[in-house]
């Protein structure tokens, strides 16, 4: 959150920030399977597909055993990275990134690799308990025996001070604009509001102001929540999410 925080107030904007979303660490059986694979050299690969999947797939390593032999595993195996965010949190910690694709996301992924680069290899996906099934589907589909390794949960927490303090914010005309960065945030977003207000009045409140998705699936979100979507960037992270608000926002003041 602060790593956003200061991202965005260095491109002049005044962000009020306010997570709809708790996470918490996941500890199961399938991670001691997944590391007893490593273990056996039955593993060929890993996908990560956000970076707090990466941290919590640290900590939860180290519960096990020292940094410096989980890393020594994971060398052993190819680490594909659902984009730069992810690769950077990996690469702080240590762990070498072989692949990322072009576009960031699983499609993004599976147009990405190889024909058939799946096929015959065993692959453990690391993800939360919300993500969706296309990679995992989509990789199955090449011939790969995928298994899926939930490192963390996000909770629905519609009822936070600082989200409550955004709503009222926003029902009052002094939010510009809006960036949402996930489908289920977009989502617990708009059911914390409509406590504070009927529907309308919050469809007519995000009218008002510009409205930003990360990507596509956020921007269906949005949509099937009745919500006009302005800015959807290129590439799906952060960092080009402020930038192509920040475009439509000099835009906009350009015309006045």
């Amino acid at each position: 959150m602060n790593e956003s925080i200061s991202l965005a107030k260095s491109m002049g904007f005044d962000p009020i920030c306010a997570s709809p979303l708790r996470v918490d660490i996941v500890d199961s059986k399938y991670f001691d399977e997944f590391l007893g694979l490593a273990i056996n050299g039955r593993l060929d690969a890993i996908v990560l597909t956000s970076s707090i999947g990466a941290k919590a797939l640290i900590q939860l390593a180290e519960k096990r055993m020292s940094k410096a032999d989980f890393l020594a595993l994971v060398r052993r195996v190819q680490v594909l990275s659902i984009g730069p965010q992810t690769a950077r949190s990996l690469e702080k910690m240590g762990v070498r990134v072989d692949f990322m694709p072009e576009t960031y996301s699983s499609e993004g992924i599976l147009a990405s690799l190889p024909q058939r680069w799946a096929a015959g290899k065993r692959i453990v996906v690391i993800r939360s308990d919300r993500a969706e099934q296309k990679l995992i589907g989509g990789l199955r589909e090449e011939g790969g025996e995928v298994s899926e390794v939930i490192v963390y949960s996000l909770v629905q927490v519609q009822d936070g001070p600082e989200l409550k303090a955004l709503v009222a914010k926003g029902l009052a005309g002094e939010i510009d604009a809006y960036a949402f960065t996930s489908p289920l945030s977009a989502k617990t977003f708009l059911e914390a509001a409509e406590e504070s207000a009927s529907k309308q009045a919050v469809l007519d409140m995000l009218r008002r102001s510009i409205v930003a998705a990360i990507g596509k699936p956020t921007k269906e979100a949005l949509e099937t929540g009745g919500v006009r979507v302005d800015v959807v960037p290129e590439s799906a992270t952060f960092e080009h999410l402020l930038v192509a608000l920040k475009s439509v926002i000099d835009k906009e003041r350009g015309t006045r």
